[in-house]
């Protein structure tokens, strides 16, 4: 093919040319720089084979938790309620570690066990320090993170009866009814409708069904 449509003319032959199937008539015939890459064929395989084997990573959410130019570095998460996932890449020419928070993303603890790796990106699993996992990928590679098989990630239900009470001009008091099954909460406050949500109880979840909210400003 010579050009791409009326632009400035290009010599590129095999811009378009079909993967060189190696049971194709003339395969052998190819030059060698021509030939299947089959380690690049195992490679999309097996991600092909995991994406049909986790429903998150066909119709979970998406969730960015590392989206950093600077460093030429990403990470982030799909997710359901059968489990989760985490894809990290590393584009830069050097090595860079992640420290990712997924407090509420997957259970407290999970180990993620790695599913898909590029070169020089040693198999193996993850366990968080708290909340936050942290990991090294060298450069230019990525790496594929999923929690075990048959997690449930679904939850309990969110609490009800959430009530405020003004406990003075800076504070206001948070009372709720309890959620079944739940072992703690996360107390949120956002200073508009709808966004912008910071959690309030960043060392550990609020064992109780109520929380006093300090340091409020009246008006």
């Amino acid at each position: 093919m010579t050009g791409y449509g009326f632009d400035v003319a290009r010599d590129d032959p095999y811009n378009r040319q079909p993967y060189p199937w190696t049971d194709e008539v003339g395969y052998n015939s190819l030059p060698a720089w021509r030939k299947a890459q089959t380690d690049v064929l195992a490679h999309y395989k097996g991600l092909t084979a995991l994406r049909n084997s986790r429903s998150f990573l066909r119709t979970g959410t998406l969730d960015f938790f590392v989206t950093d130019d600077a460093n030429n570095v990403t990470a982030y998460g799909r997710r359901d309620a059968t489990g989760a996932a985490i894809v990290a890449m590393n584009r830069s020419a050097s090595a860079q570690t992640f420290s990712i928070n997924l407090r509420g993303y997957v259970s407290t603890g999970m180990v993620l066990t790695q599913q898909i790796t590029t070169t020089g990106v040693a198999p193996g699993t993850v366990t968080p320090v708290g909340s936050v996992y942290s990991f090294t990928l060298p450069a230019n590679s990525a790496a594929v993170w999923t929690t075990p098989q048959g997690a449930n990630l679904g939850g309990p239900a969110a609490p009800t009866g959430l009530t405020a009470t003004s406990t003075g001009s800076t504070s206001v008091n948070l009372t709720w009814t309890a959620s079944t099954g739940a072992a703690g909460y996360n107390v949120y406050r956002s200073l508009v409708t709808g966004g912008g949500y910071t959690v309030l109880n960043s060392t550990a979840p609020v064992t109780q069904t109520t929380f006093t909210d300090t340091g409020l400003t009246a008006g």
